[in-house]
């Protein structure tokens, strides 16, 4: 059973400033997104085919729910596409895969639209009372996640709510 949950954000800003952000700087995320504690990339080459001008294989996130393994699998500069398969430790065994799929879309000069699309196979027959409860939470954390980005790109610093990223942007910039 497939959940998906798609969460979408108009910025005040290139889309080349917003594809900067998502995915040339992927492994970065810990400077903007409040749910991320702290990331480091994994270099090398990504395992998938359609990632590989990605500029790192994936990252390791240190999230509220635990650890992240997140590896690109799709990474198009040209369409400002970005794609990738999270894998967690702390995962419920019903999950049996999850994947995020971000969409830089200029709409004017000056003006973008991001789209976050999370995709989570659920199995049956869990996902069926699970299901609702996992996007009611995924669809939260979009939500949060859209929002810190916005604050990010369009002033250069993570969101007030998010003393975490506003430290590691500060010693970023030092």
């Amino acid at each position: 059973m497939l959940v998906s949950i798609v969460r979408r954000v108009t910025l005040d800003a290139s889309a080349d400033a917003a594809w900067r952000v998502i995915a040339e700087q992927f492994d970065q995320v810990d400077r903007w997104a409040s749910d991320v504690h702290r990331a480091t990339s994994r270099p090398g080459a990504a395992a998938h085919p359609a990632a590989a001008d990605a500029p790192v294989a994936g990252r390791a996130c240190a999230t509220p729910l635990g650890p992240v393994e997140e590896s690109i699998v799709l990474y198009d500069a040209q369409t400002r596409t970005l794609a990738y398969e999270a894998e967690a430790p702390d995962m419920p065994f019903f999950v049996r895969g999850l994947r995020n799929r971000w969409t830089v879309t200029e709409i004017d000069r000056g003006r973008t639209q991001v789209q976050t699309r999370v995709t989570v196979d659920l199995m049956a027959p869990f996902g069926w009372v699970m299901g609702p409860l996992m996007k009611r939470q995924i669809g939260k954390l979009l939500s949060t996640a859209v929002d810190d980005l916005k604050v990010y790109v369009e002033t250069g610093r993570p969101h007030p709510r998010n003393g975490a990223a506003a430290d590691s942007a500060q010693r970023a910039a030092a």
